[in-house]
């Protein structure tokens, strides 16, 4: 049995802030262990995601699985339509008609059936904040951050990629590198042209932190900020790959710290002056600041070094609102949809260069940033971890005692 203590946000997720409960489960998470197809229904047209996991690394079709209840069958023969649409979406750039699907639910009864016929005529029918938006977005209920990327040769989303079509690179050195404590980047070929690919180091392994990522860089567009270019679903569903911009040179941390079997010496960044280096990071964080938000987790992780001379910032997936107001009439403005919300906690390895508030899961301040900044400008200066390399979970009692680096 899956518990949840409460629900911190009573009101229904919307397409990029999905509520939370204190063990990482979301609505959906419930509505499917209820077995109440009905609720399931409404809680994925309000833009429930079935990819999102729990603590636990539970799905909701894991939770639906546990419920115990007869409606259960209702709720997983839902959970299979939601995935027979997004598949059609992915392989055939074209949703199934709702009748071909229909031996499937022949013997589920009327009521989940005519349900969901009403759904998905609904969902046909535009809203007032999707007006200017294509009336052809196919319906991708379940699938919240996919839900609004069309096929190939649209101009709406980036693209989807088979996974198949991405290939190593021959005669290239290996430039793989870990973006983060879950994530490895590598440089592969796409149809002949060289991308990025970010994914996960393990299957299973903190597997959200794609999604989170996706929320914020596939809405959020700077010339400092890594591009995304494309993502690559597994065919299960159950995975999914990020493509950004090569990046030729690494992380900033790969090539400020190079690992002990390859490192000859200080790091140094080719092509690049420190102050110019800082400027270009600057100039994103003022942008995401300029548009009420936070990176949340600004470290030598997150500075890719596309080329020598330019460095942009991404991981993005720790992204948080800021506490400002008067921004928020414009970010709406902005987003039809409401925007990013809040992005994943940082791991501790992050502590290093973050404050207090990032720290505690507290909405950041203006000068949230701007302290993981000055961590980074002094690491960029000396070469140096910051808090000499201690632990995360030390610099955060070092933090709360009031203890300087």
């Amino acid at each position: 049995m899956f518990p949840c203590r409460s629900f911190p946000n009573p009101s229904p997720p919307s397409l990029f802030h999905p509520s939370r409960c204190l063990n990482g489960s979301t609505p959906v998470h419930a509505g499917a262990f209820s077995g109440r197809s009905q609720v399931m229904a409404q809680l994925l047209q309000a833009g429930g995601d079935l990819c999102l996991h729990d603590q636990q690394g539970h799905t909701p079709r894991d939770w639906a699985e546990q419920g115990g209840v007869r409606q259960s069958r209702e709720v997983a023969e839902l959970l299979q339509l939601c995935r027979t649409h997004m598949s059609a979406l992915l392989n055939g750039g074209e949703l199934a008609p709702f009748a071909a699907l229909g031996p499937l639910y022949a013997g589920s009864g009327h009521g989940l059936c005519g349900s969901l016929s009403s759904l998905i005529q609904a969902e046909r029918t535009p809203r007032p904040e999707q007006i200017g938006r294509s009336l052809q977005t196919p319906l991708a209920l379940g699938f919240g951050q996919l839900r609004s990327l069309q096929p190939l040769g649209l101009v709406t989303g980036p693209p989807m990629v088979d996974p198949k079509e991405l290939l190593s690179a021959q005669g290239e050195p290996d430039s793989t590198y870990e973006s983060s404590s879950h994530t490895l980047m590598a440089n592969l070929l796409w149809r002949g042209h060289p991308v990025s690919r970010r994914q996960l180091k393990a299957p299973g392994a903190c597997p959200d932190v794609l999604l989170a990522d996706l929320q914020h860089c596939s809405t959020l567009h700077h010339p400092n900020l890594l591009p995304l270019m494309a993502l690559s679903p597994s065919a299960d569903l159950a995975g999914l790959c990020l493509l950004f911009e090569p990046v030729w040179l690494g992380s900033l941390h790969v090539m400020l710290h190079p690992p002990r079997w390859k490192e000859k010496g200080p790091g140094t960044v080719p092509g690049l002056l420190p102050g110019h280096m800082l400027l270009q990071v600057l100039e994103a964080l003022l942008f995401l600041q300029a548009h009420g938000r936070a990176h949340g987790s600004l470290s030598s992780h997150a500075v890719h070094l596309v080329r020598p001379g330019l460095a942009k910032v991404g991981n993005l997936e720790h992204g948080r609102p800021l506490n400002q107001p008067c921004l928020r009439p414009r970010l709406q403005q902005g987003y039809p949809w409401g925007g990013p919300g809040i992005g994943l906690p940082p791991p501790p390895e992050l502590y290093p260069w973050l404050p207090l508030e990032l720290i505690h899961g507290d909405t950041p301040a203006t000068t949230s940033d701007l302290y993981s900044f000055c961590i980074l400008a002094q690491e960029v200066f000396t070469g140096e971890l910051p808090w000499a390399g201690r632990e995360g979970l030390e610099v955060k009692d070092k933090l709360e005692a009031g203890t300087q680096q």
